[in-house]
């Protein structure tokens, strides 16, 4: 651009050591000075001396206009910014995400810049020469010393998870909420699966492809954001069948999931990396198997001392606790992804709803890990973008 020629198309995102960096046409400035009504920024080549090139930011006019134009040899490099604006986004994913892995977030960041071009791939920076940044960005968020360690005496956990409970659905919750006012209960997403289709199925509703299809529409209502559960429930009775078994069953859904008081929030897993209870459910099962029905206190105490000492090796080991299956793993990945495109607003809630909605597999095996009754099996369906 000539100089003096006011544009306002520009984004301003944090840098690394903290300050403010001004993309603009390619370009890209560090904050130099600020005025009262403007500020100046300078290319960020300058301090290698490469490049004197300047902007003024008005305020009022909210417009960019060149102060000083670039060395020859400073080029517009429209990738690389959008490279930086990606990272921006990382870092506040980072941060405020805490269900993914930061390798899985930095992944998922990414990837859609590798599909649209391969020549991204010359700026996209390695994980590897960022992770520390990013881990340290998490931990400062969580206010810890560390996420990682040694053994399970050492763990100490995050005042934001000692405010986060994930259990079944039972009456209890009233007990639990007076003695911990500030704890925010969510229920287990299997558990919520299963009711649902128990209940389809003493109304006939799995017995039929069709209202099957209408069910898993409304399991799948938990992975949108708790504010979009209402609208993604009225896009649901748009899709509503006209039978008398099926108004029973929205009946049920609206007394059961929707009315309650705080029944939503209960249930919503949006973003959620832990969803289920069948962790916990797996090692009350593996002590059961030890100890028998009726334990001394003497024989659990030696059972739980035992079972903590085996961990406590394993981990010292780096041997994997619990291993994932491959199948759970690729259904996060989908999920994330689809999350992630719904939140870009590219697609419709119905759209999300029928995309994530559950899928019979051509082996009959389950890919999510949660059955019901009925002999069908589910979990999120393949998808292309």
């Amino acid at each position: 651009p000539s100089r003096g020629l006011a544009q306002t198309n520009y984004k301003i995102i944090s840098n690394k050591l903290g300050g403010r960096t001004l993309l603009h046409v390619g370009f890209a400035y560090n904050l130099h000075r600020k005025n009262n009504k403007s500020s100046v920024w300078t290319c960020v080549n300058k301090r290698h001396g490469k490049c004197s090139g300047s902007i003024k930011l008005s305020e009022e006019s909210d417009n960019v206009q060149i102060q000083k134009c670039h060395n020859a040899e400073c080029q517009p490099n429209l990738m690389k910014n959008e490279v930086r604006v990606v990272m921006e986004k990382l870092k506040k994913e980072v941060k405020t995400s805490f269900s993914s892995s930061i390798q899985q977030i930095f992944e998922t960041k990414f990837a859609e810049l590798k599909n649209t071009d391969t020549a991204f791939d010359e700026y996209i920076p390695k994980f590897n020469n960022i992770k520390q940044q990013l881990y340290n960005s998490r931990k400062k968020a969580l206010n810890v010393e560390k996420t990682q360690f040694r053994n399970p005496a050492e763990v100490i956990i995050p005042e934001i998870f000692q405010k986060y409970l994930l259990v079944d659905y039972c009456e209890n919750d009233n007990r639990i909420i007076r003695y911990r006012p500030a704890v925010t209960i969510h229920g287990c997403n299997v558990h919520f699966q299963r009711a649902i289709y128990r209940k389809a199925k003493s109304l006939g509703l799995l017995a039929h492809e069709e209202t099957t299809l209408y069910v898993k529409l409304c399991t799948c209502l938990a992975f949108l954001p708790k504010e979009d559960i209402e609208d993604g429930w009225l896009s649901v009775m748009e899709n509503s069948i006209p039978d008398e078994k099926v108004t029973q069953f929205n009946d049920y859904f609206v007394e059961q999931w929707l009315e309650p008081p705080g029944m939503i929030s209960k249930w919503c897993c949006y973003k959620e990396r832990h969803r289920t209870t069948n962790l916990v459910e797996a090692w009350n099962q593996r002590l059961q198997c030890y100890q028998g029905r009726k334990p001394s206190l003497l024989s659990f105490l030696e059972i739980i001392t035992t079972d903590i000492s085996t961990y406590s090796t394993d981990y010292e080991e780096m041997t994997v606790l619990c291993k994932r299956k491959k199948s759970s793993i690729i259904n996060d990945k989908l999920i994330a992804k689809l999350t992630d495109k719904y939140e870009k607003k590219p697609i419709t809630i119905m759209e999300f709803l029928e995309q994530i909605r559950p899928t019979k597999t051509k082996s009959g095996a389950s890919t999510t890990g949660a059955k019901h009754t009925g002999g069908v099996t589910y979990g999120p369906q393949l998808f292309t973008t």
